[in-house]
Protein backbone atom coordinates (compact mmCIF):
# COMPACT_ATOMS: atom_id res chain seq x y z
CA UNK A 1 0.00 0.00 0.00
CA UNK A 2 1.22 3.38 -0.89
CA UNK A 3 1.40 6.39 1.99
CA UNK A 4 -1.04 8.41 -0.35
CA UNK A 5 -4.02 5.28 0.08
CA UNK A 6 -3.10 4.89 3.70
CA UNK A 7 -3.78 8.34 4.83
CA UNK A 8 -6.65 8.43 2.38
CA UNK A 9 -7.97 5.40 4.55
CA UNK A 10 -7.10 7.25 8.36
CA UNK A 11 -8.55 10.06 7.25
CA UNK A 12 -12.04 9.20 6.15
CA UNK A 13 -12.39 6.88 9.45
CA UNK A 14 -11.26 9.46 12.01
CA UNK A 15 -12.33 13.02 13.10
CA UNK A 16 -8.69 14.50 14.38
CA UNK A 17 -8.67 16.18 17.71
CA UNK A 18 -4.97 17.19 16.67
CA UNK A 19 -2.29 19.22 14.46
CA UNK A 20 -2.47 20.54 12.07
CA UNK A 21 -4.80 23.50 12.94
CA UNK A 22 -7.16 23.22 9.61
CA UNK A 23 -8.30 19.96 10.68
CA UNK A 24 -8.72 18.63 6.90
CA UNK A 25 -11.90 20.50 6.66
CA UNK A 26 -13.48 17.71 8.19
CA UNK A 27 -16.54 17.55 9.52
CA UNK A 28 -20.51 18.40 8.76
CA UNK A 29 -19.96 22.10 8.97
CA UNK A 30 -18.51 24.65 6.43
CA UNK A 31 -16.18 25.74 7.56
CA UNK A 32 -13.70 23.26 5.29
CA UNK A 33 -15.07 25.79 2.54
CA UNK A 34 -12.79 28.30 3.70
CA UNK A 35 -9.91 25.66 2.64
CA UNK A 36 -8.37 25.89 -0.87
CA UNK A 37 -9.09 22.58 -3.20
CA UNK A 38 -5.47 23.65 -4.58
CA UNK A 39 -3.88 22.55 -1.35
CA UNK A 40 -3.86 19.17 -0.39
CA UNK A 41 -5.19 19.60 3.25
CA UNK A 42 -7.09 16.58 3.27
CA UNK A 43 -3.66 14.50 3.83
CA UNK A 44 -1.96 16.83 5.97
CA UNK A 45 -1.53 15.04 9.05
CA UNK A 46 0.28 14.48 12.00
CA UNK A 47 2.23 11.60 13.85
CA UNK A 48 -1.01 9.53 15.53
CA UNK A 49 -1.16 5.57 15.78
CA UNK A 50 -2.13 5.03 12.48
CA UNK A 51 -0.20 7.47 10.22
CA UNK A 52 3.33 6.16 11.07
CA UNK A 53 5.89 8.14 12.40
CA UNK A 54 9.31 9.45 9.62
CA UNK A 55 11.70 10.09 12.59
CA UNK A 56 10.49 6.27 13.66
CA UNK A 57 8.88 4.86 10.84
CA UNK A 58 8.24 0.85 11.12
CA UNK A 59 4.93 0.98 9.50
CA UNK A 60 4.16 2.18 5.12
CA UNK A 61 6.42 5.12 5.72
CA UNK A 62 9.17 2.46 6.22
CA UNK A 63 7.47 0.49 3.04
CA UNK A 64 7.89 3.50 1.03
CA UNK A 65 11.18 4.13 2.08
CA UNK A 66 12.66 0.44 1.21
CA UNK A 67 10.66 0.45 -2.12
CA UNK A 68 12.61 3.42 -3.22
CA UNK A 69 15.81 2.19 -1.63
CA UNK A 70 14.92 -1.28 -4.36
CA UNK A 71 14.61 1.05 -7.30
CA UNK A 72 17.72 2.29 -6.82
CA UNK A 73 19.47 -1.06 -5.15
CA UNK A 74 21.26 0.81 -2.43
CA UNK A 75 21.08 -0.64 1.32
CA UNK A 76 18.85 1.96 2.75
CA UNK A 77 17.32 5.17 1.88
CA UNK A 78 15.64 7.66 3.89
CA UNK A 79 12.90 10.41 3.15
CA UNK A 80 14.03 14.42 3.72
CA UNK A 81 11.11 17.06 3.35
CA UNK A 82 13.80 19.44 4.12
CA UNK A 83 16.10 18.87 0.75
CA UNK A 84 19.01 18.09 -0.12
CA UNK A 85 20.40 20.96 2.23
CA UNK A 86 19.27 19.18 5.19
CA UNK A 87 20.90 15.72 3.57
CA UNK A 88 24.31 17.45 3.07
CA UNK A 89 23.87 18.55 6.49
CA UNK A 90 23.33 15.17 7.81
CA UNK A 91 25.75 12.81 6.19
CA UNK A 92 28.58 15.35 6.62
CA UNK A 93 27.65 15.37 10.40
CA UNK A 94 27.60 11.88 10.26
CA UNK A 95 30.76 11.33 9.05
CA UNK A 96 32.89 13.56 11.05
CA UNK A 97 32.77 14.94 14.63
CA UNK A 98 33.81 18.46 16.13
CA UNK A 99 36.93 19.45 14.78
CA UNK A 100 37.70 16.52 12.67
CA UNK A 101 39.58 17.24 9.43
CA UNK A 102 37.70 16.68 6.11
CA UNK A 103 38.07 16.31 2.10
CA UNK A 104 35.73 18.89 -0.02
CA UNK A 105 35.63 19.48 -3.53
CA UNK A 106 35.31 23.47 -3.20
CA UNK A 107 32.68 23.40 -5.72
CA UNK A 108 30.38 21.81 -3.06
CA UNK A 109 26.64 23.02 -1.96
CA UNK A 110 27.19 26.15 0.56
CA UNK A 111 24.99 23.41 2.97
CA UNK A 112 28.55 21.09 2.57
CA UNK A 113 30.13 24.14 3.87
CA UNK A 114 27.64 25.03 6.78
CA UNK A 115 27.86 21.45 7.90
CA UNK A 116 32.24 21.99 8.31
CA UNK A 117 30.82 25.45 10.01
CA UNK A 118 28.73 23.86 12.50
CA UNK A 119 31.24 21.01 13.94
CA UNK A 120 34.09 23.15 13.47
CA UNK A 121 35.43 20.72 11.23
CA UNK A 122 39.29 21.42 9.44
CA UNK A 123 38.41 21.23 6.18
CA UNK A 124 40.71 20.48 2.72
CA UNK A 125 39.51 22.35 0.15
CA UNK A 126 40.23 20.21 -3.78
CA UNK A 127 40.02 22.03 -6.50
CA UNK A 128 37.87 20.28 -9.67
CA UNK A 129 39.36 21.05 -12.91
CA UNK A 130 37.83 24.07 -14.88
CA UNK A 131 36.07 23.64 -18.79
CA UNK A 132 37.81 25.56 -21.07
CA UNK A 133 35.68 28.21 -22.78
CA UNK A 134 32.61 27.83 -20.76
CA UNK A 135 33.78 29.46 -16.64
CA UNK A 136 32.27 26.54 -15.57
CA UNK A 137 33.53 23.57 -13.04
CA UNK A 138 34.31 20.23 -14.25
CA UNK A 139 34.85 17.25 -13.38
CA UNK A 140 36.95 16.05 -9.59
CA UNK A 141 40.34 14.48 -10.47
CA UNK A 142 41.04 11.47 -8.62
CA UNK A 143 44.58 11.93 -8.61
CA UNK A 144 43.57 15.37 -7.03
CA UNK A 145 41.89 13.49 -4.33
CA UNK A 146 44.89 11.13 -3.95
CA UNK A 147 47.07 13.45 -3.48
CA UNK A 148 44.35 15.54 -0.98
CA UNK A 149 44.60 12.02 1.59
CA UNK A 150 48.11 10.97 1.27
CA UNK A 151 48.94 15.31 2.54
CA UNK A 152 46.21 15.01 5.45
CA UNK A 153 45.91 10.97 6.14
CA UNK A 154 43.85 11.93 9.10
CA UNK A 155 41.01 12.73 7.36
CA UNK A 156 37.87 11.27 8.42
CA UNK A 157 35.97 11.51 5.08
CA UNK A 158 35.88 12.96 1.40
CA UNK A 159 32.74 15.27 -0.54
CA UNK A 160 32.37 15.90 -4.00
CA UNK A 161 29.88 17.22 -6.04
CA UNK A 162 28.59 14.75 -8.95
CA UNK A 163 26.50 15.80 -11.01
CA UNK A 164 27.57 19.76 -11.19
CA UNK A 165 24.79 21.82 -11.74
CA UNK A 166 25.64 21.57 -14.98
CA UNK A 167 25.64 18.05 -15.33
CA UNK A 168 29.36 16.97 -15.27
CA UNK A 169 30.39 13.63 -13.62
CA UNK A 170 33.47 12.79 -11.72
CA UNK A 171 34.75 9.45 -12.21
CA UNK A 172 32.87 8.69 -8.73
CA UNK A 173 34.50 4.52 -9.39
CA UNK A 174 38.09 5.74 -9.51
CA UNK A 175 37.72 8.11 -6.52
CA UNK A 176 35.91 5.53 -4.59
CA UNK A 177 38.41 3.19 -4.98
CA UNK A 178 41.23 5.99 -4.17
CA UNK A 179 39.01 6.98 -0.78
CA UNK A 180 38.60 3.36 0.03
CA UNK A 181 42.50 2.66 -0.22
CA UNK A 182 42.74 4.71 2.26
CA UNK A 183 39.91 4.10 4.55
CA UNK A 184 37.71 6.67 3.98
CA UNK A 185 34.17 6.82 2.87
CA UNK A 186 33.21 8.66 -0.10
CA UNK A 187 30.00 10.96 0.36
CA UNK A 188 28.27 12.38 -3.19
CA UNK A 189 26.21 15.18 -3.13
CA UNK A 190 24.41 13.99 -6.16
CA UNK A 191 21.38 16.55 -5.60
CA UNK A 192 20.77 16.99 -9.53
CA UNK A 193 21.18 13.27 -10.02
CA UNK A 194 18.30 11.43 -8.64
CA UNK A 195 16.91 10.81 -12.40
CA UNK A 196 20.04 8.39 -12.57
CA UNK A 197 20.59 4.94 -11.55
CA UNK A 198 16.91 4.03 -11.45
CA UNK A 199 15.84 0.46 -12.41
CA UNK A 200 12.15 -0.10 -13.44
CA UNK A 201 9.95 -2.40 -14.97
CA UNK A 202 11.78 -3.16 -18.34
CA UNK A 203 15.27 -1.46 -18.08
CA UNK A 204 17.25 0.81 -16.51
CA UNK A 205 18.02 4.68 -16.68
CA UNK A 206 21.72 3.88 -18.09
CA UNK A 207 19.85 1.82 -21.07
CA UNK A 208 18.66 5.68 -22.52
CA UNK A 209 21.71 7.29 -22.51
CA UNK A 210 22.18 8.57 -19.05
CA UNK A 211 25.57 7.83 -16.67
CA UNK A 212 25.15 5.83 -14.22
CA UNK A 213 24.53 7.19 -10.15
CA UNK A 214 27.15 7.31 -7.76
CA UNK A 215 25.20 4.88 -5.51
CA UNK A 216 26.57 2.01 -8.33
CA UNK A 217 30.12 3.56 -8.38
CA UNK A 218 31.18 2.32 -4.87
CA UNK A 219 29.99 6.05 -3.02
CA UNK A 220 29.09 5.14 0.84
CA UNK A 221 26.72 7.52 0.81
CA UNK A 222 25.09 9.71 -1.46
CA UNK A 223 22.45 12.65 -1.33
CA UNK A 224 20.03 13.13 -3.79
CA UNK A 225 17.22 15.85 -4.55
CA UNK A 226 14.12 14.32 -5.97
CA UNK A 227 12.63 17.36 -6.36
CA UNK A 228 14.63 18.35 -9.04
CA UNK A 229 14.65 16.27 -12.15
CA UNK A 230 11.80 13.64 -10.66
CA UNK A 231 8.13 14.26 -10.22
CA UNK A 232 8.13 15.36 -6.40
CA UNK A 233 7.48 18.11 -4.79
CA UNK A 234 9.44 20.82 -3.90
CA UNK A 235 11.61 20.64 -0.68
CA UNK A 236 11.69 16.58 -1.12
CA UNK A 237 14.80 14.85 -1.29
CA UNK A 238 16.38 11.48 0.35
CA UNK A 239 19.64 9.94 1.96
CA UNK A 240 20.62 6.73 -0.33
CA UNK A 241 23.39 4.37 2.07
CA UNK A 242 25.55 1.04 0.13
CA UNK A 243 27.17 0.46 2.95
CA UNK A 244 27.58 0.77 6.97
CA UNK A 245 31.45 -0.19 6.67
CA UNK A 246 32.34 3.95 7.32
CA UNK A 247 28.99 5.18 8.47
CA UNK A 248 26.73 3.53 10.72
CA UNK A 249 23.03 3.82 10.06
CA UNK A 250 22.39 4.80 13.62
CA UNK A 251 24.91 7.73 13.07
CA UNK A 252 22.75 9.04 9.89
CA UNK A 253 20.02 8.51 12.24
CA UNK A 254 21.24 10.54 15.02
CA UNK A 255 22.10 13.13 12.60
CA UNK A 256 18.42 13.48 10.91
CA UNK A 257 16.96 13.45 14.53
CA UNK A 258 18.94 17.27 14.65
CA UNK A 259 18.36 18.63 11.34
CA UNK A 260 15.03 17.19 10.26
CA UNK A 261 11.87 18.79 11.40
CA UNK A 262 9.56 17.17 14.29
CA UNK A 263 6.84 17.99 11.88
CA UNK A 264 7.49 16.53 8.64
CA UNK A 265 5.01 16.99 5.72
CA UNK A 266 2.33 14.31 4.73
CA UNK A 267 1.73 15.71 1.21
CA UNK A 268 5.62 15.67 1.27
CA UNK A 269 6.26 12.22 1.79
CA UNK A 270 3.26 10.85 -0.50
CA UNK A 271 5.21 13.19 -2.94
CA UNK A 272 8.57 10.78 -2.38
CA UNK A 273 6.11 7.77 -1.72
CA UNK A 274 3.85 8.45 -5.37
CA UNK A 275 7.20 9.75 -7.50
CA UNK A 276 8.86 6.31 -6.89
CA UNK A 277 5.60 4.63 -7.93
CA UNK A 278 5.54 6.35 -11.06
CA UNK A 279 8.81 5.81 -12.05
CA UNK A 280 8.55 2.23 -11.33
CA UNK A 281 5.55 1.54 -13.01
CA UNK A 282 6.30 3.64 -15.93
CA UNK A 283 9.57 4.60 -16.08
CA UNK A 284 10.50 3.03 -19.54
CA UNK A 285 7.59 5.06 -21.41
CA UNK A 286 8.83 8.37 -20.30
CA UNK A 287 12.73 7.29 -20.23
CA UNK A 288 12.41 6.58 -24.15
CA UNK A 289 10.73 10.08 -24.26
CA UNK A 290 13.03 11.95 -22.60
CA UNK A 291 15.85 10.18 -25.03
CA UNK A 292 13.94 10.99 -28.17
CA UNK A 293 13.56 14.55 -27.14
CA UNK A 294 17.06 15.53 -26.27
CA UNK A 295 18.36 13.59 -29.48
CA UNK A 296 16.13 15.23 -31.61
CA UNK A 297 17.44 18.88 -29.84
CA UNK A 298 20.82 17.67 -30.91
CA UNK A 299 19.87 17.16 -34.40
CA UNK A 300 18.30 20.59 -34.46
CA UNK A 301 21.09 22.30 -32.56
CA UNK A 302 23.78 20.46 -34.78
CA UNK A 303 24.47 23.31 -36.82
CA UNK A 304 25.13 26.08 -34.86
CA UNK A 305 26.95 29.00 -35.80
CA UNK A 306 27.56 30.96 -32.63
CA UNK A 307 25.88 29.57 -29.89
CA UNK A 308 27.09 26.70 -27.90
CA UNK A 309 25.67 23.99 -25.90
CA UNK A 310 28.10 22.14 -23.86
CA UNK A 311 27.78 18.55 -25.36
CA UNK A 312 24.80 18.75 -27.38
CA UNK A 313 24.21 19.27 -30.89
CA UNK A 314 27.48 19.57 -32.69
CA UNK A 315 28.95 18.65 -29.17
CA UNK A 316 27.23 15.53 -28.53
CA UNK A 317 29.27 13.51 -31.42
CA UNK A 318 33.01 15.03 -30.36
CA UNK A 319 35.18 13.37 -28.04
CA UNK A 320 34.73 15.17 -24.57
CA UNK A 321 37.22 17.83 -22.97
CA UNK A 322 39.55 16.02 -20.25
CA UNK A 323 38.11 18.06 -17.89
CA UNK A 324 34.49 16.41 -18.66
CA UNK A 325 34.62 12.44 -17.41
CA UNK A 326 31.02 12.25 -18.23
CA UNK A 327 28.28 14.95 -19.00
CA UNK A 328 24.27 14.39 -18.03
CA UNK A 329 22.50 14.84 -20.64
CA UNK A 330 19.22 16.13 -19.40
CA UNK A 331 20.58 19.71 -18.46
CA UNK A 332 21.52 22.38 -21.43
CA UNK A 333 24.11 24.69 -21.39
CA UNK A 334 24.34 27.29 -23.58
CA UNK A 335 26.96 29.36 -23.93
CA UNK A 336 26.26 32.83 -25.48
CA UNK A 337 29.49 33.34 -26.91
CA UNK A 338 29.48 36.88 -26.52
CA UNK A 339 25.73 37.18 -25.52
CA UNK A 340 25.31 36.90 -22.14
CA UNK A 341 23.23 34.06 -20.19
CA UNK A 342 21.14 36.85 -18.73
CA UNK A 343 20.21 38.33 -21.98
CA UNK A 344 20.02 34.42 -24.04
CA UNK A 345 17.34 33.65 -20.76
CA UNK A 346 16.01 36.85 -21.16
CA UNK A 347 15.22 36.50 -25.03
CA UNK A 348 14.08 32.88 -24.10
CA UNK A 349 11.75 34.04 -21.67
CA UNK A 350 10.16 37.11 -22.93
CA UNK A 351 9.74 35.97 -26.88
CA UNK A 352 9.34 32.30 -26.78
CA UNK A 353 7.68 31.70 -23.15
CA UNK A 354 10.90 29.23 -21.57
CA UNK A 355 11.77 30.17 -18.25
CA UNK A 356 15.56 28.93 -17.73
CA UNK A 357 16.44 27.42 -14.89
CA UNK A 358 19.52 29.72 -14.35
CA UNK A 359 21.57 32.18 -15.34
CA UNK A 360 25.97 32.87 -14.32
CA UNK A 361 28.27 34.62 -16.44
CA UNK A 362 28.21 33.35 -20.01
CA UNK A 363 25.66 30.75 -19.48
CA UNK A 364 21.88 29.99 -19.36
CA UNK A 365 20.56 26.43 -18.28
CA UNK A 366 17.85 24.54 -18.96
CA UNK A 367 16.65 21.53 -17.09
CA UNK A 368 15.21 18.88 -18.50
CA UNK A 369 13.20 16.48 -17.30
CA UNK A 370 11.56 12.87 -17.84
CA UNK A 371 7.47 14.38 -17.35
CA UNK A 372 8.87 17.23 -20.24
CA UNK A 373 6.54 17.67 -23.24
CA UNK A 374 8.37 16.58 -25.82
CA UNK A 375 6.38 18.96 -28.36
CA UNK A 376 7.65 21.78 -26.09
CA UNK A 377 11.41 20.45 -25.82
CA UNK A 378 11.30 20.15 -29.78
CA UNK A 379 9.93 24.19 -29.48
CA UNK A 380 12.65 25.35 -27.46
CA UNK A 381 15.50 23.57 -29.68
CA UNK A 382 13.78 26.02 -32.23
CA UNK A 383 13.88 28.54 -30.28
CA UNK A 384 18.02 28.42 -29.69
CA UNK A 385 17.65 28.30 -33.27
CA UNK A 386 16.45 31.25 -34.50
CA UNK A 387 18.39 33.19 -31.78
CA UNK A 388 21.34 31.46 -33.30
CA UNK A 389 20.22 32.84 -37.26
CA UNK A 390 19.41 36.20 -35.69
CA UNK A 391 22.81 35.98 -33.33
CA UNK A 392 24.61 39.76 -34.55
CA UNK A 393 21.05 41.42 -34.47
CA UNK A 394 20.34 40.15 -30.46
CA UNK A 395 24.05 40.84 -30.19
CA UNK A 396 24.21 44.62 -31.00
CA UNK A 397 20.76 44.84 -29.48
CA UNK A 398 21.69 43.75 -26.15
CA UNK A 399 25.41 45.61 -26.06
CA UNK A 400 22.90 49.28 -26.38
CA UNK A 401 20.62 48.20 -23.55
CA UNK A 402 23.31 46.77 -21.26
CA UNK A 403 24.40 48.93 -18.40
CA UNK A 404 27.53 47.88 -16.70
CA UNK A 405 26.95 47.92 -12.85
CA UNK A 406 29.63 48.93 -10.03
CA UNK A 407 30.55 46.03 -7.63
CA UNK A 408 29.13 47.58 -4.37
CA UNK A 409 30.56 45.06 -1.99
CA UNK A 410 33.46 45.97 0.36
CA UNK A 411 36.02 43.79 -0.86
CA UNK A 412 39.63 44.34 -1.09
CA UNK A 413 42.59 42.08 -2.52
CA UNK A 414 44.52 40.41 0.45
CA UNK A 415 41.26 41.00 3.04
CA UNK A 416 40.48 38.33 4.86
CA UNK A 417 36.58 37.55 4.32
CA UNK A 418 34.58 37.21 7.08
CA UNK A 419 31.22 36.09 4.85
CA UNK A 420 30.82 34.06 2.32
CA UNK A 421 30.05 35.24 -1.31
CA UNK A 422 27.81 32.79 -3.96
CA UNK A 423 25.59 33.53 -6.78
CA UNK A 424 22.81 31.80 -6.43
CA UNK A 425 21.63 29.40 -8.21
CA UNK A 426 23.94 27.61 -7.94
CA UNK A 427 24.89 28.60 -4.72
CA UNK A 428 28.73 27.31 -4.79
CA UNK A 429 30.31 30.17 -3.05
CA UNK A 430 32.74 32.02 -4.42
CA UNK A 431 34.48 33.46 -1.51
CA UNK A 432 34.34 31.56 2.13
CA UNK A 433 34.97 32.84 5.70
CA UNK A 434 38.25 32.98 6.56
CA UNK A 435 39.92 32.75 2.60
CA UNK A 436 41.95 35.39 1.45
CA UNK A 437 40.63 37.73 -0.89
CA UNK A 438 42.50 37.30 -4.15
CA UNK A 439 42.25 40.04 -7.44
CA UNK A 440 41.11 37.14 -10.12
CA UNK A 441 38.39 36.08 -7.29
CA UNK A 442 37.12 40.58 -7.28
CA UNK A 443 37.72 40.13 -10.85
CA UNK A 444 35.59 37.42 -11.62
CA UNK A 445 32.76 39.00 -9.22
CA UNK A 446 33.16 41.84 -11.32
CA UNK A 447 32.53 39.75 -14.35
CA UNK A 448 29.42 38.22 -12.85
CA UNK A 449 27.99 41.45 -11.81
CA UNK A 450 28.34 43.09 -15.22
CA UNK A 451 27.35 40.37 -17.11
CA UNK A 452 23.69 40.49 -14.87
CA UNK A 453 24.81 38.02 -12.24
CA UNK A 454 23.40 38.90 -9.08
CA UNK A 455 25.94 37.73 -5.82
CA UNK A 456 24.91 37.56 -2.82
CA UNK A 457 26.21 37.70 0.39
CA UNK A 458 25.88 35.94 3.87
CA UNK A 459 27.85 34.95 7.07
Amino acid sequence: MSILSELENYCDNYYPLHMPGHKRGAGEHDFGALLSDKLPYSIDVTEVEDTDDLHNAHGYIKEAMDRTAAMYGVKRTWYLVNGSTCGNLVVVSAAAGIGDEIIVARNCHKSVFHAIELKNMKAHYVWPQLVRDREIAGSMSPDSIREALEKFPKSKAVVITSPTYEGILSDVRTIAEVCHSKGVPLIVDEAHGAHLGITFDGGCAMDYGFPDSAVHCGADIVVQSAHKTLPSLTQTAWIHQTSEKYIKSSAIEHQIDIFETTSPSYPLMCSLDECTGIMLEHGRELYSSWQKSLHDLDVKTSGLGHLKLLCHGAEAAESADETVFAHDPSKVLICGNGLNGSAIAGILRNEYGFEMEMTCGMNCLAMTGPLDDPAMTGKFAEAIVHIDDCFEWYLAKNKREHNLTDLGHSFHEGDISGSYVWAYPPGIPMILPGEMIKECTLESMRKLESEGTALRIGK
